[in-house]
């Protein structure tokens, strides 16, 4: 009896056992596909995996550049209002602890460079605005607050 794999084929008058070629092609196929499934998959489950650890890592230099960015805005705060910073009729004025090579900047690193404008030409919307920009690896994080200056 001849095995279902074999087959007899004539050549050059002669019968000869030949291997089927079409399991192998099924196998081999299969297996190529399977793979390529396979690869496919893990290359998708890590760019997903990269991607969720960035993410992770900028929210945590957001946090730090919108704390320095309140930071800003606390110095200009304290000088317009404790320390009369502030005193002239209008005008504008910045501090930036971005300087210097990183020598004035936060304990985590982050810096800020805080503002304030302040505009007292029309005596019916006298106003200060206070502005800070916070900066921490590659997030910027803004904020500002206009305040009316007619109680001053």
């Amino acid at each position: 009896m001849i095995p279902s794999k074999l087959i007899l084929k004539k050549h050059n008058s002669k019968f000869m056992l030949h291997a089927s070629s079409r399991g192998g092609q099924l196998m081999l196929t299969t297996v190529l596909i399977l793979g390529g499934t396979m690869i496919g998959a893990s290359l998708i489950a890590g760019f997903l995996t990269l991607r969720s650890i960035r993410q992770g890592g900028l929210a945590v230099d957001s946090a730090q550049a919108i704390f320095a960015a309140d930071a800003g805005l606390d110095f200009m705060f304290n000088k317009c209002f404790k320390l009369s910073g502030c005193t002239n009729a209008s005008g504008f004025g910045s501090v930036s602890t971005c300087d210097n090579n990183g020598a004035d900047a936060l304990k985590n690193g982050a810096c800020y460079v805080a503002s304030y404008k302040k505009d007292m030409t029309d005596p019916a919307e006298p106003f200060i605005e206070l502005r800070s920009i916070g900066y921490s690896n590659w997030s910027t994080k803004a904020v500002a607050r206009t305040l009316l200056a007619n109680f001053m």
